[in-house]
């Protein structure tokens, strides 16, 4: 009778731990869930979870780093196995401007009509593990100090959009997001129609921009000289005028510039795939 006993005791036992068990990986406020967010490049959609991130304690908050959640995996490194980089600290993700939108569709642009945030800036930003709490501390020795709209509560979203940076002196230099900038339809270098972006719409979108500043900066782009880098730092050996620039696009789906200059048009320094950097020189 008491080994029956202990039998049955035995087994009751083993059922109640297999019911907690199963209670504790079914419950959804379980220590074993976790938060998520999605992240948006292209056609893609990710939703990355916060179950294998690293984590830091920042003024006693449990936080992850920003630049994190935008892996190789998602903006890949090298997307064209054909391109020779001769640059070490090529980076790809370099190439774009990150959206941070919360569960509430808030964020620094779409509200306040900030920039969106480069990748060095994400480098930078940290999100909170238990809230989704995006934020952005400064960093003084690095003269890092941004908005404080550029924190965002509850985030759900990272947007991750293809940016071009236009650079003219120390006090003049901004970035604009493809998806903003007027479309033309062009021959490609296989001779069929395509959507492409005119390089000059850049240059005006800086002259715009700079008119609307505190302390204009006045610039007729016709005394001007231009030049174009990709992300490794490739790109033509002269300048070229404004004239030339006015014939220079970035086709969308090929994803590189042409020009219908005929001097430029077939030379391989003007066919950049990578491109980052307009520059204009005084």
């Amino acid at each position: 009778m008491f080994k029956k006993m202990i039998k049955v005791l035995g087994l009751s036992l083993l059922a109640i731990s297999v019911f907690t068990a199963c209670s504790d990986d079914d419950d959804p406020a379980s220590p074993t869930t976790y938060e998520s967010i999605f992240v948006h490049w292209m056609n893609d959609s990710t939703e990355v979870s916060f179950k294998d991130m690293t984590t830091m304690d920042l003024n006693g908050e449990n936080v992850i780093g920003l630049q994190n959640f935008i892996t190789d995996a998602i903006v890949p490194q090298d997307p064209d196995t054909t391109f020779y980089t001769a640059v070490d600290e090529y980076e790809a993700r370099q190439l774009y401007a990150y959206h941070i939108i919360g569960e509430d569709g808030f964020s620094a642009s779409g509200v306040k009509g900030y920039p969106n945030n480069t990748w060095y800036e994400l480098g930078k930003g940290y999100i909170n593990f238990e809230s989704r709490d995006v934020s952005f501390p400064d960093v003084p020795e690095e003269n890092f100090d941004i908005a404080g709209a550029y924190n965002v509560k509850a985030t759900k979203h990272i947007m991750i959009k293809r940016k071009f940076d236009v650079f003219m002196n120390d006090s003049v230099n901004a970035f604009f997001e493809l998806d903003n900038m007027p479309v033309e339809t062009v021959l490609n270098f296989d001779d069929v129609n395509e959507e492409a972006i005119p390089l000059k719409s850049f240059v005006d979108s800086l002259v715009a921009e700079a008119a609307g500043w505190d302390t204009p900066v006045i610039i007729d782009p016709s005394v001007h000289f231009y030049n174009m880098r990709s992300a490794d730092d490739y790109g033509p050996t002269d300048s070229i005028t404004w004239t030339q620039l006015q014939t220079g696009y970035w086709l969308k789906e090929s994803m590189k510039t042409i020009f219908t200059d005929p001097e430029l048009r077939d030379r391989n320094r003007y066919k950049l795939k990578f491109l980052e950097n307009i520059i204009v020189y005084e």
